[in-house]
C-alpha cells in the first residue's frame, strides 16, 4: 500500500515543503502504509532560504536536474496506490502539483486534494480529477486510510467512478463538487 504525497516544493522553506510531508509518513507507516516523498534526497535543499520555484534554479545535484526531478516522482506516482495532494493557499509555484494531479488522474490513479483555496479545489477539471476535496491533512489522510486499509474485498471499489461516488460526501469545502 503506497501513498504519493503531492504539493508545492518550490518557492517554500525547507521546512514548509518537507513538515507535513514527514508528519503524513509518520501517520501512514503507524498503520503500515508506505509514502513516497519528492523531497527524499534533497536534503542539502535545507540551507537555502527559499527554495527555488524553478529546477534550473535548483543547486546542481543529480536529483534537482528536471528529468531526474520528472522520471523519479511520475515513478513514484506509477508505484502509489492513491495520492494525497496537499494545496494550501498560496501565490507561490503550484505546477508540478497540478502536473502530478492531472497524471495520477490519466492513469486511474484516485487523489485526495486537501484545499481550502477555491480558485484551485474550485476549478472544473481538478473538480473532476480528484475524487475527494477536504480542508485539513486530517481529513485527508482518513480518507487515505479508509481507502488503503478497507477490508471488506466484496465492496472493494473496482474503478474511479465507483469510488468518486462513493466519497463524494467528502468533498464539503463549499465549491460547486
Amino acid at each position: 500500500m503506497n501513498v504519493y504525497l503531492a504539493g508545492p516544493i518550490g518557492g517554500l522553506t525547507y521546512e514548509e515543503a518537507v513538515g507535513w510531508r514527514e508528519d503524513a509518513a509518520e501517520e501512514l507507516k503507524s498503520v503500515g502504509i508506505r509514502s513516497f516523498n519528492p523531497m527524499r534526497f534533497k536534503d542539502f535543499l535545507a540551507k537555502e532560504v527559499f527554495i527555488a520555484a524553478n529546477a534550473v534554479d535548483l543547486p546542481a545535484n543529480a536529483w534537482t536536474k528536471p528529468k531526474a526531478l520528472t522520471t523519479r516522482d511520475l515513478g513514484d506516482i506509477r508505484r502509489s496506490d492513491i495520492v494525497l495532494a496537499y494545496m494550501p493557499p498560496m501565490d507561490r509555484e503550484r505546477t508540478g502539483t497540478i502536473l502530478e494531479i492531472g497524471y495520477a488522474f490519466r492513469d486511474n490513479t484516485p487523489t485526495v486534494l486537501v484545499t481550502t483555496d477555491p480558485n484551485f479545489g474550485g476549478h472544473p477539471m481538478v473538480q473532476e480529477m480528484v475524487f475527494a476535496i477536504v480542508d485539513t491533512l486530517e481529513e485527508g489522510l482518513q480518507i487515505v486510510k479508509e481507502y488503503l486499509l478497507y477490508e471488506n474485498e466484496d465492496s472493494a471499489y473496482s474503478d474511479f467512478e465507483s469510488l468518486s461516488n462513493d466519497v463524494s460526501n467528502y468533498s464539503h469545502t463549499g465549491f460547486d463538487n
